[in-house]
């Protein structure tokens, strides 16, 4: 064979080698993107899971759901709808960000959820004394304190077990399992908050409480004294 020849057979063979080279590249482009599988299911929201009592931080705002209430009567003698009862989640809410953010009123949202996945929604902080009034609504500082209640009127026989809590539509959520609290027949729902016990600091720990000093026992009167 002499070298022309040579020269275009392997002219020919680099050819073949790059057209299919670029077939392979362009079918992997085409092939359709693989779909991530979220734990928990796909439409589950990113956020943070608790309990009652317990401090939780999102990444932005600390939130401690201090009780969840069930009653027949608000802080002025409020009466539901017949066949109804309010559910009263009580809140507290932190800026954990490094600047003024806005917190409270209509900013807030809460889902109620009960064990069959029903769902009931409330999205105002109100007042824990006057439901007619709402609750923040304002720029508060780094680190700073906000109290309030979300109130939603439910069926006398629904019974929440968990709720998903967001503070402004772009952060994460808050899902807090919890115990409810049965106050029927005129008891109103005044603001509830754990035993001193079994109340957590925002760090998560227990807040643990100091033994009483026991009392020292007399000295006798010594003679002629």
């Amino acid at each position: 064979m002499d070298m022309k020849k040579f020269g275009i057979i392997a002219v020919a063979f680099l050819t073949a080698f790059c057209l299919a080279s670029s077939a392979a590249d362009a079918a992997k482009k085409k092939a359709p993107p693989k779909k991530k599988i979220y734990t928990g299911g796909q439409m589950q929201l990113k956020g943070t899971d608790g309990t009652t009592g317990e401090w939780l931080f999102n990444g932005s705002t600390r939130l401690n759901v201090t009780s969840v209430v069930a009653t027949d009567q608000g802080p002025k003698g409020e009466k539901p709808d017949e066949g109804k009862k309010w559910i009263v989640v009580s809140v507290q809410l932190k800026n954990g960000t490094d600047q003024n953010a806005n917190y409270g009123g209509s900013v807030e949202s809460l889902t109620l959820v009960d064990s069959d996945g029903q769902s009931v929604a409330a999205s105002r902080l109100l007042k824990s004394d006057n439901w007619d009034e709402g609750q923040g609504d304002e720029m508060i500082l780094p680190a700073a304190l906000m109290k309030g209640v979300l109130v939603v009127a439910v069926a006398s026989d629904y019974k929440p077990v968990r709720l998903v809590y967001q503070h402004a539509a772009s952060e994460p959520v808050f899902r807090v399992s919890f115990k409810l609290i049965e106050k029927t027949g005129g008891e109103s729902a005044s603001p509830s908050t754990l035993a001193p016990a079994e109340q957590k600091s925002d760090s998560g720990a227990g807040v643990p409480q100091l033994p009483q000093m026991p009392q020292l026992p007399q000295i006798p009167q010594l003679p002629g004294n």
